[in-house]
Formats: structure tokens, C-alpha cells, sequence
């Protein structure tokens, strides 16, 4: 099975469920010795395959009997074809690795387990990082994904000598990439590779990292959310790519008849808008996402029939960038990320730049949603809320700022405004443990208004004031988003 990381679109699949309670065959199952506990976690002690004396094997991993129970899933009805034989299992550490173990019965290879052992290859240990005599916990490995598409694709792998001396003087080897895959074959068909994994060819002198899998071909993966980081080897289907990334192993091996990874860059050529930014980044988009923009119209139509179409757009990096997450997730059908107040206002200047509709919208609404919450607060009416409805409104410059969400976030922990701020001017406590500007970023996000300015008087201070120039810092920056304050003489006029 194929699996990603969770949670990048319709392509992702993933999969880890709990083992049968019981052992399909019948056999008595010591699970006191096994230490299965209820989610279908087992404990084994980890001995190395490699000194069982076994002339060799295609299976990683050797279990007992009892573990291998517990470990099977082979009957799940989601599983693939291969993964139904009663031949090996599935498996995989609890956590802290992405490595996917192939297991075998012992008894199939003529030897004897204690019933809390597994015997892993060295190579493989070394992947899945665990340790020789240590005890570790394991997971069977459930697949929910559909018959035929869990195969890789592809697998780009990344071929060096073993590194059995040190010696500058090597030989310099030739080898043919059909002895490769020969090997591959054996070692890698119908069991998972993950990328990151190295494996030792010792019978070539050569290890082999696997840099790169694919469920995918290039040209279907270039539109959709994507990123495959482990899957089933398929002799039939799988194709092996090689790269040689370090200069002094090209001098000293060369493989033969090599296949190339594919070049993305071609890809991106023909359906592709290369849109330059304002400081000089260029984005190769898919003319696909950008459909909203009315603006770039006549470079989307370009991108239709021909290649290395670009077009610039006055819009820096990082906002070309979320704008780029936004019309990604239009398209997509997701919901859009939640930007604060003052992307937004950015956003929105790039959405009219582009003629975004779309995005226009969505910052119209955002920015008209959070004017038409600001008003004027008594000062009655704050207490209340703070001591009887649970709110936390601070008030900083007359300024009210509603930051009961960020108190889980807040750096000096959720107790400290709660116990010295409410209900009092915090503008000397804001001064005192927040110097720099940077502390001002989030202050629109939390503006909720400002206090009448009738009750203004009613406000207790602190001993010592906030300084006369860390106000007039304050002020300027929060000037641009502050609601004017209607006087006592206005209001007494209207009536």
C-alpha cells in the first residue's frame, strides 16, 4: 500500500488499525509473555537475522508463531493481493519511524523463537531504528487502500560503494543497472520501501537509498496535492530511476544502461504559467489554478497551447504565495486558511491586483466581518464580562483587545494576564513585559473596541504610568485600525 502523509488531498491514503484480538488458527497465544495490550500493540525484543545462520532469506523480519497472530491482519478484505498470503505480515514500529516490516514465521525457516523475540536484517534495523536486544513496541499494519492503487510507480534510488575501507585508492567499478534490479527484485518485491531507507547490496559491494517514490507518473502528480513517501515494490509495474549525487563515487563506479529520473522541468512547460513576483521569484503555476484571475486571462489561454508562458504580477513572494494557497484550495474544493486581519488587508490588495473575484470576497467578507464587531464598551460592561461570562478584555490605551483564544499561545503562559491584567489599565503591564514592536503584531487581530470615553475616568491605574513614549509608539502603530471615540459634547448635541 501506498502511503502519505496524512492529510494532502484526495491522493492520500494511509493506514494503521488493531490486530485481531485472537489468533486466526486457534493456537494458544501467550499474551502476558507478549505484553499485547488492547489497542493491539506487542512488545518484542529485537535479535539480529543475521546471526540465526540462515544461508539467506527474502523476509526482513523472522517471528514466532504467537507473534506472528498478532501481527497478521492478512485476512482485512481491504488489503491487497499480496498482502492476503498467510506467508508473512505487516508490520511497524508504535512510533518514531515510517519503515513498514515484512515478517516471516520462524518455524518456516527452521528456527526456534523465544515468544517475546523478532529477528530483523541488519540493514533493516538500522531503517527502522531499533536496537539489537532492546525491547520495542509494534504495530500490526492494516492497508485501507484499493487493489492497485497502493503500487509504486516509481522509485528513485541512489547507488554508492559499501563502505567496507576507507582506502582513497579504490578501483573504480562498472556495473550494470540489470544486476541492480536483479537484486532489487529479490530484496525489495511485494514489501514496502519508504523514502530515506538504505540498503546494503553486499553481493554487488554496493547500498542503495532510496530517495524518492511515486505512486503517481510526473505528468498526474503535477495538479494534485502530492506527496508520496512509502510503497509497495511491484516487479512488474515498478520502474527503478538512479542518481549519483556524490562527485568522487561517479569516479569510482559507473553503472551501465541507467535510467534517468524524469525531468520535472519539462513538465512544467506546456499547462504552466512561470509568474515572476515583484522581488524576482519565479512560480511555474498550473494554468488550472489560476482560472480565477482575470488579469493573467490571456496568459492562461497561452499556457493551453504553448510552452514557457510567463507573466508578472507587481505582488512580492510570501503574499504571492498564500494568495497561491488560497486559489489551491478553490480549486480543491477546501475550505480556505483562516489569515489574520492584517494578511487579509495584503491579500486583498493583491486580490484586486489579479482581479480574483474569489479572493476579493473572501477578504471583503473577513474585513467587513471584523469592522462590524468593533463598537464602544462602558466600563460596567467589561468588568461583567470578565468576572461573569469568562471573557478576558484587556484594556491597553482605552484600546479593548478580546485575548481569551491566545492565552493557550501566550508565551509567558495562560495565567499571568488573568491574574494581573483584568479589570484595570494594562498598559504599564504591556510596556513592562512586552518592549519590541513585535509584541504589536497581534493587536488588530485582538482589537474588540475602545471605552466610552465617559467611563474612561472609571478605569484604574497603576502606580506608575505607561511611559509618554512607549504610548506614543503604541498609537502610531495601532492609528491605522482604531475606531474613532464619539465625544461628550457629540452625544449630548444628538439628544
Amino acid at each position: 500500500m501506498v502511503n502519505f502523509k496524512v492529510s494532502r488531498g484526495a491522493n492520500s491514503l494511509s493506514g494503521n488499525g488493531a490486530a485481531p484480538e485472537v489468533s486466526k488458527d486457534g493456537k494458544y497465544v501467550n499474551k502476558k509473555t507478549l505484553k499485547e495490550n488492547e489497542d493491539g500493540k506487542v512488545s518484542l525484543k529485537v535479535v539480529a537475522l543475521e546471526k540465526l545462520g540462515l544461508a539467506s532469506t527474502t523476509y526482513d523480519c523472522l517471528l514466532p508463531a504467537s507473534a506472528f497472530a498478532l501481527l497478521s491482519v492478512a485476512s482485512n478484505e481491504n488489503t491487497i493481493a499480496t498482502m492476503k498470503s498467510k506467508a508473512f505480515c505487516f508490520f511497524t514500529l508504535e512510533k518514531h519511524s515510517d519503515v513498514v516490516l515484512r515478517g516471516a514465521r520462524a518455524v518456516d525457516f527452521n528456527v526456534t523463537l523465544q515468544e517475546n523475540e523478532v529477528a530483523i536484517i541488519k540493514d533493516v534495523r538500522i531503517n527502522a531504528h531499533v536496537g539489537e536486544d532492546v525491547v520495542h513496541m509494534f504495530l500490526p499494519f492494516v492497508s485501507t487502500a484499493i487493489e492497485k492503487k497502493d503500487i509504486l510507480h516509481d522509485v528513485i534510488v541512489e547507488v554508492r560503494p559499501l563502505d567496507n575501507n576507507n582506502s582513497e585508492s579504490v578501483a573504480r567499478a562498472i556495473i550494470d543497472a540489470k544486476d541492480i534490479e536483479k537484486t532489487a527484485q529479490t530484496r525489495f518485491a511485494g514489501r514496502f520501501v519508504s523514502v530515506g531507507e538504505v540498503f546494503a547490496f553486499e553481493a554487488l559491494n554496493l547500498k542503495v537509498r532510496i530517495v524518492e517514490t511515486n505512486s503517481l507518473p510526473l505528468e498526474e502528480r503535477m495538479d494534485i496535492k502530492y506527496h508520496c513517501f512509502r510503497g509497495i515494490v511491484d516487479v512488474a509495474e515498478t520502474t527503478m530511476f538512479y542518481t549519483q549525487t556524490a562527485p568522487r563515487d561517479m569516479e569510482i563506479l559507473k553503472i551501465m544502461n541507467a535510467r534517468a529520473p524524469p525531468n520535472e522541468e519539462d513538465m512544467f512547460l506546456k499547462g504552466f504559467v512561470h509568474v515572476h513576483t515583484n522581488d524576482e521569484e519565479i512560480f511555474p503555476v498550473h494554468m488550472n489554478v489560476l482560472r480565477p484571475c482575470v488579469a493573467l486571462t490571456k496568459f492562461i489561454r497561452s499556457a493551453a497551447n504553448e510552452s514557457n508562458v510567463s507573466c508578472s504580477v507587481n505582488i512580492d513572494t510570501v503574499l504571492f504565495d498564500r494568495v497561491l494557497l488560497f486559489l489551491t484550495c478553490i480549486r480543491d474544493g477546501e475550505k480556505p486558511p483562516n489569515y489574520d486581519l492584517r494578511m487579509t488587508e495584503s491579500l486583498s490588495g493583491a486580490a484586486k491586483t489579479l482581479q480574483c473575484a474569489p479572493l476579493i470576497d473572501y477578504c471583503d467578507a473577513r474585513l467587513g466581518s471584523y469592522i462590524s464587531r468593533l463598537r464602544e464598551y462602558t466600563w460596567e460592561e467589561i468588568v461583567q464580562k470578565n468576572n461573569q461570562e469568562q471573557a478576558v478584555l484587556l484594556v491597553i490605551d482605552y484600546m479593548v483587545l478580546d485575548v481569551k483564544n491566545w492565552l493557550p499561545e501566550h508565551p509567558g503562559g495562560d495565567m499571568i494576564i488573568p491574574a494581573q491584567s483584568l479589570n484595570k489599565d494594562a498598559s504599564t503591564h504591556f510596556e513592562l513585559y512586552h518592549s519590541s514592536k513585535e509584541s504589536f503584531l497581534y493587536l488588530k487581530h485582538f482589537y474588540a473596541g475602545e471605552v466610552c470615553e465617559e467611563d474612561r475616568e472609571k478605569i484604574p491605574k497603576s502606580d506608575a504610568p505607561a511611559s509618554s513614549e512607549f504610548l506614543k509608539m503604541l498609537r502610531d502603530y495601532c492609528e491605522d485600525f482604531r475606531i474613532p471615540v464619539e465625544s461628550k459634547a457629540k452625544k449630548k448635541e444628538f439628544f
